[in-house]
């Protein structure tokens, strides 16, 4: 999963307007929007987009309302402002916000809130990889799941061969026989998926592991970020 493209937040007529250019999506439908009291989160999961944004506190989420242009291929998600907040925001204060990535000033806190973004980017960035760990380890399994469920075919196949064979005469012998190699066949199958499964299971105990040592890397980069906002502050 990656980051949109670009992401700007702009505030402008009462307005808090978060624009996501999503170049890989192909339509709106693709979109799942999750919104919660101070989050947006966004998931598009044929285009491998997944994007959270922290949301100020006068933002009002119940009232939001998201578009998306195909031709642009940008998405639009519009917040309505609580009344001082737009008050702020028409005064000139909070006129817009351009992408925390591209390193352009925006306001009198600038560098403060772009380390605070560049955190949140960070802990995006391990959450993808712990998702991408997860996955691994989910094909792993996924694998030896079917490699399971062909043995289990196959054995039942040989089972029924071998049913004939019994309820046959002596002619049928020879088939019995081949029946039973069959079967012979499919267990060492089931043992051989068996042993798929206890390596997928492994890869999915390192896979945990990397995704708890990105989560900690996220979380030290948060920590780095918010000294680092702090210190520009008091400065």
């Amino acid at each position: 999963m990656r980051a949109p493209d670009s992401v700007s937040v702009i505030y402008e007529d009462g307005v808090m307007r978060v624009r996501m250019h999503l170049a890989e999506l192909k339509k709106g439908s693709d979109i799942d929007l999750q919104l919660a009291p101070g989050k947006l989160e966004l998931t598009a999961a044929l285009a491998q987009y997944h994007y959270a944004l922290a949301l100020p506190t006068e933002a009002r989420d119940e009232e939001a309302e998201a578009k998306f242009d195909k031709k642009s291929k940008t998405l639009t998600v519009s917040f309505p402002l609580s009344p001082a907040a737009a008050t702020t925001a028409g005064s000139g204060l909070a006129a817009s916000r351009n992408d925390p990535r591209s390193g352009e000033p925006y306001g009198s806190h600038a560098t403060g809130e772009a380390v605070v973004e560049a955190a949140k980017a960070a802990r995006a960035a391990a959450a993808d990889a712990a998702n991408a760990a997860h996955a691994a380890a989910a094909l792993g399994r996924d694998r030896a799941d079917a490699t399971a469920a062909a043995a289990s075919a196959r054995a039942a196949k040989a089972l029924g061969v071998a049913a004939v064979a019994e309820a046959g005469a002596a002619a049928v012998a020879a088939t019995l026989r081949r029946a039973a190699e069959r079967l012979a066949e499919a267990r060492a199958a089931v043992q051989s998926a068996e042993a798929v499964e206890e390596r997928a299971a492994l890869e999915s105990q390192q896979a945990e592991a990397r995704s708890v040592e990105a989560r900690s890397a996220a979380a030290i980069a948060e920590g780095e970020a918010a000294v680092a906002g702090e210190t520009h502050l008091l400065a």
